[in-house]
């Protein structure tokens, strides 16, 4: 039977079948199709692998923050490995708040990077990440969090003489 070299690898772009298997290795595969009339078996073997782009389609939704390295820079943008084998795309226009002309003057390959989740598109494969909202959620996260502790410490300057003001905060 034959391996379609799309049916080797889920998340891997092989070019050729030799940068995953050699001549004479043993592999379990699936079959797929039978052509009985020209003797043909259409083989799979990713189809054996769980799918590490659905689990990520089923798990991750739009709006989370993500730690990923990345892969690789284009002009375009970046690409983000978030888990083994997946990847997303940071559009330079994703990538900061200021303009950037080339991504690689910023960023560099191998570089971990936070993410917000902007789209998911299981159809196509494809993910959109945005560097930019990832740094301004984090930024209002931290500014909250800031601000509940400066009016928490006012709070319990007046306590003495107010105490109903410290039913605002809660239990300790």
């Amino acid at each position: 039977g034959l391996v379609h070299i799309s049916d080797l690898s889920w998340t891997k772009r092989i070019k050729h079948p030799s940068e995953a298997l050699a001549k004479g290795d043993e592999v379990e595969a699936v079959i797929l199709k039978i052509d009985s009339e020209n003797q043909r078996l259409s083989l799979g073997i990713k189809q054996i692998q769980p799918n590490v782009l659905e689990d990520f389609f089923q798990t991750v939704k739009i709006g989370d923050i993500l730690t990923g390295k990345i892969a690789r820079l284009t002009d375009f943008g970046a690409f983000v490995e978030l888990f083994e084998g997946v990847e997303g795309l940071v559009h330079v226009s994703e990538l900061s708040s200021e303009r950037i002309e080339n991504p690689s003057d910023k960023f560099s390959v191998g570089q971990d990077v936070r993410v917000k989740v902007i789209k998911i598109d299981p159809i196509e494969k494809k993910i959109g990440l945005s560097v930019k909202a990832a740094l301004h959620e984090i930024w209002m996260a931290e500014t909250r969090e800031a601000a509940h502790r400066a009016f928490a410490r006012t709070l319990k300057r007046f306590a003495g003489k107010y105490p109903q003001a410290m039913d605002c905060l809660g239990k300790d």
